[in-house]
């Protein structure tokens, strides 16, 4: 400071407060030690101290001198940027190499691959089972995902321990982090210009599909060969779209997560050296609000729409399946709205890392929370076409819920538990409310049992049982018109899930009606193929060509004789199934030959 004495000025020593996290324990110093993890930064006559999101913060005694590590920027706030002449690569600073575009020509290479292989894979016949060729997509695009799940880890206020912090940041190109390709080689560093890189390449990607199809309609024809269909280019651009959702949401919404300073100042967890509420970040907030409301809103919208559609249109307009086939293909067929379900699971867990930023406990109850969920619905819809595929996108969930849980071990210690305190009761309440719901209904339904009296539940029950059955004995005399080959031809293309269904419900029949039927008549028949009776005949006839009678495909009714003495009075006599009643009546025991 500067006091005034005699008309002249002399400096006058002034003792300030030591900031925040910083290294004061030496009596008349001229400079605060900066403390490694930490940034210190001259602000008027005040220190102002920063979080460091990386290890390039070093200690330091005159920060006036050096407060960054090897090769990074003094001058950068947080250390965040490197020198010039070099590049951001593994959260270290590496020399660029000459020639400096060749990293990012390698890049769009690469891309340009990646999307050929999309297209041609993302794009073969389709089936009621899974293809070989499907399966592997299927499975890389889950691996994909998972390394997706892990990169938002990286993101969460959490002190990881080695080798755990490697792993996760090296997913980190999942998330679109291309930092290695040494864009900062080729251009002066400049956060939003980084940041609009960034969350452009699924334009990118979507502006390439297109590229390649114009240049196939050219090439193709003078190659003679067939060029690419606009609609699979569409629905190629919409599985890079769908698989990569949840980096595009997360770095969509990385101008939405800022972090607090010992200072009280805040800055984005993505680029450090970005103070929120500046200028700066006013305009990278608008960039995040256009492209969230783009990809979070617009495309989850078109897609949501397509599956609420997609019985309707698709029986209209044929061409819709091949438009909107990733959101369709790879489920079975009575979860094809899965497609959504899964956008929304993405969104959800690109969120998390911005709805508590400073709280790592918070972020990993939160995490923990949206997996959970997933991996129950998962578990009860077993939704993928492969059971397979189930067990690995269960796999996948199971692997994130214990990460998620384990992680709390590496959290800092929550000095306000309150909310923590009121989820854990309010998950509690929930569930036991509903357990309790559950019980109170069973002794109801027990108690009317018990005096004579249906419940409504049970009268609804009987309805529908009825109605059932009234539909069942339809489709059998449909399904007496249709012969062997028929049936063949379609339980060929049959997936492991239908198959099961089958498989189900010919063991429900074979026990519930063709023997209760047995047990109120002497004889009666039932399916046979190779004397191996119910279920397992009826599969290998399905499953293997039927011998030829009378020039049709046949399966063989073999007669199964009941002695009088082990029937049983059963409720009600009626014969809802045409042929049974024919071939009880028939007292031959040679076998007959029915069409199916």
């Amino acid at each position: 400071g500067e006091g005034l004495r005699d008309g002249l000025c002399e400096e006058v020593k002034v003792c300030w407060e030591c900031p925040l996290q910083c290294n004061c324990t030496e009596r008349n110093r001229t400079y605060p030690g900066q403390l490694a993890g930490f940034y210190l930064r001259e602000q008027g006559l005040e220190w102002t101290t920063f979080e460091c999101t990386s290890d390039a913060c070093i200690s330091s005694d005159d920060p006036t001198a050096a407060r960054c590590g090897d090769n990074f920027a003094d001058e950068s706030l947080t250390c965040a940027e490197c020198k010039t002449g070099f590049f951001l690569f593994k959260f270290s600073c590496a020399a660029c190499k000459e020639p400096r575009a060749m990293p990012l020509m390698l890049g769009l290479t690469l891309m340009a691959c990646a999307m050929c292989a999309t297209y041609y894979c993302s794009n073969s016949p389709v089936t009621r089972d899974a293809s070989s060729l499907m399966t592997t997509t299927v499975s890389f695009g889950l691996m994909l995902t998972a390394a997706q799940s892990l990169s938002i880890m990286a993101t969460l206020n959490v002190e990881w321990p080695e080798p755990w912090k490697t792993i996760i940041n090296a997913m980190a190109l999942a998330s679109f982090d291309i930092e290695g390709l040494q864009l900062a080689c080729l251009t002066k560093p400049a956060p939003l210009r980084a940041y609009v890189v960034r969350v452009s390449v699924p334009m990118m990607a979507l502006g390439g599909f297109a590229a390649m199809w114009a240049i196939s309609q050219v090439i193709c024809p003078v190659l003679r060969k067939e060029p690419w269909d606009k609609a699979k280019a569409a629905n190629s651009s919409g599985q890079v779209w769908q698989a990569l959702y949840i980096s595009i949401a997360l770095v969509a919404l990385l101008p939405f997560q800022c972090y607090d300073h010992p200072s009280g100042d805040s800055s984005l967890r993505a680029f450090s050296h970005v103070v929120c509420g500046t200028d700066e970040h006013t305009v990278m907030f608008t960039f995040g609000v256009l492209f969230t409301l783009l990809y979070g809103v617009g495309f989850f919208s078109l897609c949501l729409m397509a599956n609420w559609k997609a019985p309707e249109l698709s029986a209209k307009y044929p061409v819709f399946v091949s438009y909107f086939r990733f959101l369709l293909f790879r489920f079975r067929v009575d979860r094809w709205y899965w497609g959504s379900v899964l956008m929304v699971r993405s969104f959800m867990i690109a969120l998390v890392p911005i709805l508590n930023p400073n709280s790592g406990n918070g972020q990993v109850v939160m995490l923990t929370a949206v997996v959970s969920t997933c991996l129950v619905l998962q578990c009860f819809v077993m939704p993928w076409k492969t059971t397979n595929l189930n067990k690995m996108d269960t796999l996948v969930l199971y692997m994130l819920v214990l990460l998620t849980g384990a992680a709390g071990v590496f959290t800092e210690q929550e000095e306000d538990t309150q909310g923590f305190l009121t989820f854990m009761i309010l998950a509690f309440g929930v569930t036991s409310f509903i357990l309790a719901a559950v019980l109170l209904g069973g002794i109801t339904s027990s108690v009317k049992a018990a005096l004579g009296m249906q419940s409504s539940s049970a009268k609804r029950t009987v309805e529908k049982n009825k109605e059932v059955a009234a539909s069942f004995v339809v489709a059998m005399k449909q399904l007496s018109a249709l012969n062997a080959e028929d049936v063949q031809r379609v339980f060929r293309e049959f997936g492991g899930f239908d198959r099961r269904t089958v498989k189900k419900f010919l063991l429900l029949v074979d026990h519930e009606l063709l023997q209760g039927m047995a047990q109120t008549k002497a004889q009666t028949t039932r399916l046979t193929v190779q004397k191996k009776t119910g279920l397992q005949g009826v599969m290998e006839a399905l499953s293997k060509p039927y011998r030829t009678a009378t020039g049709a495909n046949t399966i063989t009714a073999e007669r199964v004789v009941v002695p009088e003495e082990d029937s049983c009075s059963c409720a009600g006599d009626d014969d809802v199934s045409p042929k049974a009643g024919d071939m009880a009546d028939d007292q031959s025991t040679a076998p007959s030959e029915y069409s199916i």
